[in-house]
This record gives structure tokens, sequence and C-alpha cells, in this order.
């Protein structure tokens, strides 16, 4: 049994996805710097992810012995077995995770919400490790410090808080005993209709410019038929009913953040007339403009 240990998240069930990969955390482990605390020589079924932020002592893993100090990052293996003591005058305190890989059958899908390639390369380096001793180089007690504030805070959003940090964590012991420092992979281009949803997105910003159906369709590299369908598929609009909202949305942000009169707010977003500006912002917000920034 450890000794002067706090524990954390030991009746967590905290999973983590990753592709086709599931990380399975069984505990989060504090250790704090008591002198002389340690334990025995023992093994574990799944992987323990050692950090040292402060301190010193002594690793002993198959007769052969590692001196710990600040900023010492260690994995353990499955039947690796392994045995650890702090330093009586600066005793090391220490973080450390227990868990396991669950691999799921891969799923072919048209769009993945995950890179295969760069899975099974995170997978292979960590199976193909068992046992690794090394120095840290990312500054990660900052992530381990922000993990156990989250666990004890739960503030809103936490546990997905927690699983992007332990998987952020497990990410830098790779890159710390990873030999090769680039992937062969890349990030996939961007799919069609994602491009095309950006640029029409960023087209619309520009209501104070003559705005066409022909020129944004020659924009995106389509007709102006397939761009009426797009328009509905995106936004349920006509070209000509996301040119209103657009402009009607740009008038409401400048007569809440600009001293402009009405009757300019309402040329600069491409309106014909003031009148025809009130009444369009009155049918869609149900106020005039005027009452609509007194109101605010």
């Amino acid at each position: 049994m450890k000794q002067g240990t706090t524990q954390h998240n030991i009746d967590l069930d905290i999973k983590i996805p990753l592709g086709n990969i599931v990380i399975n955390v069984f505990c989060v482990n504090y250790e704090a710097p008591i002198p002389g605390w340690g334990y025995g020589n023992h093994s574990h079924s799944s992987y323990e992810l050692h950090f040292i932020p402060y301190g010193r002592g002594v690793l002993r893993v198959s007769n052969k012995k590692y001196d710990i100090e600040p900023g010492i990052f260690y994995l353990t293996g499955p039947g690796v077995f392994h045995n650890q003591k702090a330093e009586q005058q600066d005793p090391m305190c220490e973080y450390c995770i227990n868990f396991e890989f669950e691999v799921k059958k891969v799923v072919r899908t048209k769009n993945k919400l995950y890179l295969q390639e760069e899975i099974d390369d995170i997978l292979n380096r960590l199976l193909a490790t068992n046992f690794w001793f090394g120095k840290d180089k990312f500054s990660t007690t900052q992530l381990f410090e922000r993990l156990i504030s989250e666990m004890e805070n739960q503030c809103v959003g936490y546990y997905t808080y927690i699983q992007n940090l332990i998987s952020q964590i497990i990410l830098n012991a790779l890159r710390c005993y990873s030999p090769q420092e680039k992937s062969d992979y890349s990030i996939p281009k961007k799919i069609l209709n994602d491009s095309r949803r950006y640029i029409i997105d960023k087209y619309f910003e520009h209501i104070d410019k003559p705005l066409s159906r022909k020129e944004l369709a020659s924009t995106i590299g389509t007709s102006i038929r397939q761009l009426n369908r797009i328009l509905q598929e995106y936004y349920s609009m006509s070209f000509k009913e996301k040119l209103a909202v657009s402009r009607l949305e740009q008038a409401k942000y400048l007569l809440l953040s600009t001293d402009l009169l009405i009757q300019d707010i309402s040329f600069k977003t491409g309106f014909s007339s003031q009148s025809y500006f009130n009444k369009a912002f009155k049918e869609y917000f149900g106020t005039s403009p005027g009452k609509y920034r007194s109101s605010q």
C-alpha cells in the first residue's frame, strides 16, 4: 500500500475515444511529497504513466536503478515489475495514470472524424513500448495540475476537459520517447461542401459591396441553379433572403456598437433608403431600429 496517497477518480468511469481506440482509465493518483514514501515490487495488467514534477527518488526495474529527478516521465507496461522510493531530504511527489487500450474494429465510412493513419501510428508506438524512462519536454506539470483541479472542482464540461487533458498527457509522453520526430501522414483536405460553406459565409460578410448570385456562383465554381440548391441546404434561404438577413444582422451590430445615424447605417448596410430599412428591420426584429438602439 502506498504511503501518503491522495487518490482521484478511482470510481469514475473515464473512457477516452481516439478513433477506433478507447483509452480506459482505471485511476489517476497524486502522491504527496512525504519523506521516504514508496511501494514494493509490483506490476499491473495495464499501463502506468508516472510523472514527477518535483523532488527526487529512486526507481528500480528489472534490477536496474534509475535516479528520479524533477521532470521525469516513465511508462511501465503490463507485467513490468517496478518499485520506487522517495528521498528523505527532497522527497518526490508523483502523478500517475493507470490505463489500458481497447481496440475496436475499424468501420469504413465515407467521412471519418479522425485520421486512421494517425490512430494506427499512436497505437503502434504505445504497444511497442513496455518501459520507458526519460525527461519531459512539454511542460506536462501544468496539464496534471489542471487535471486534478478539474476532478476536484467539476465545472461545466469537466468530463470532456478531463478526457482532453489525459489524451494530451499520454501524447506528450509518446512524443518524449518516440524516436521519430515527424509523422509520415498528412491532414486530409477539406471536403468540397465544407469549403463552399466557408466561402459563402465570408462572401455575405461584405454587405457594404454589391453582391450577386452570379458572382457567388462563380466564386464557388458552380452554376446559379446549383447555388440556389446549396443555399437552401445550408441556410434554408434563397440568395435574396440570405443577403437581407446578413444586412439586417450587420445593421443590428452597428446600432449597438457605433454612434452612426440610422440613415447612415441603412446606406452602409446596402439598403436603398432609410424607410425601406426601417420597414425591413421591424419585420425581422419586431421593433424599429430607433427603439432597438434605445432599449439596449
